[in-house]
C-alpha cells in the first residue's frame, strides 16, 4: 500500500473519532464558520498583533504569541493538554500558522519545548510537539527533536518569577549539535509566562551553534 493511500485511511479514521458536527467546540452551538468555533467564541480571543522580547543575562529572543491566556484561549489549552482533545489543538495550530504567515517569520526548522519521560508518561502526549507537528505538517517542513528536559521540575504555578528562573536553569540539553549548526530555528510551545522555559532552551540552542531562534506559542500571560 502506497503512503498516500496510508494518509487517507488515516484521515478518515480521525474525521470519525473527532467528528464535531459542526458545532462550536467551546460552547457547543452550531459552527456556522466551519472554523472549529463559532464567530461569538472566535470574537472573545484577544489576538496580540506585534512581537516582543524575552530578556536575561544579556541574552534576546524575539518572541510571537498568537493571543492572551484569557478565556476561550485558556480553555482550549486546557482541553489539549489535559483532556488530550485534538481538535482543540487543530484549532491552536491554526492560529500559530496564521501568525507565521502575517509576520513572515523565516526559519530553517521546526521543533518544541520538550518534556521529560515521567511527563510524557504521564500526559501520553507532548502539546507542544502536537502544536509543531500541525505547523510542519502545513509548510511541509520536517519537525525536529533536538531538545531534552534532564531533570523534574517543581510546578510553576505558586512560584515567583525569580523561583520559575531557578527552578528551570540548567534543565534543557541539545541532543545533536550538528542538526542545528547554523541553523534559525522556530520553537514552539502552548503558553509562555515569564519566558524562562522559552529563554533556557533558546539559549542552550544558541550556545550550541543555532544562529538564530524565534519562539512561538499559542498564549501570553500577561504576568
Amino acid at each position: 500500500m502506497g503512503n498516500g493511500f496510508i494518509r487517507f485511511i488515516k484521515q478518515s479514521m480521525l474525521s470519525v473519532i473527532y467528528s464535531t458536527n459542526e458545532n462550536c467546540i467551546i460552547c457547543n452551538s452550531e459552527n456556522v464558520d466551519e472554523k472549529l468555533i463559532c464567530s461569538r467564541c472566535f470574537k472573545k480571543i484577544e489576538t496580540i498583533n506585534k512581537s516582543f522580547s524575552i530578556n536575561k543575562d544579556n541574552r534576546d529572543f524575539q518572541c510571537f504569541s498568537a493571543a492572551y491566556y484569557t478565556t476561550v484561549i485558556s480553555e482550549l489549552v486546557k482541553k489539549l493538554k489535559y483532556k488530550s482533545n485534538f481538535l482543540s489543538g487543530e484549532f491552536l495550530g491554526s492560529l500559530l500558522i496564521d501568525l507565521i504567515n502575517m509576520n513572515s517569520i523565516d526559519y530553517d526548522l521546526i521543533s518544541y519545548i520538550p518534556m521529560t519521560r515521567k511527563g510524557l508518561r504521564q500526559r501520553g502526549f507532548n502539546q507542544s510537539k502536537f502544536l509543531a507537528s500541525i505547523i510542519a505538517e502545513n509548510f511541509n517542513v520536517k519537525l525536529k527533536d533536538i531538545l531534552s528536559k534532564s531533570r523534574e521540575t517543581k510546578d510553576q504555578i505558586g512560584l515567583d518569577d525569580e523561583e520559575r528562573w531557578q527552578n528551570l536553569s540548567s534543565c534543557f540539553k541539545v541532543k545533536n549539535k550538528d542538526t542545528i549548526m547554523n541553523k534559525k530555528i522556530l520553537l514552539i510551545d502552548d503558553v509562555i509566562t515569564t519566558g524562562a522555559t522559552a529563554f533556557y532552551c533558546s539559549e542552550q540552542l544558541i550556545k550550541n551553534g543555532a544562529e538564530k531562534v524565534t519562539i512561538l506559542t499559542v498564549a501570553k500571560s500577561r504576568l
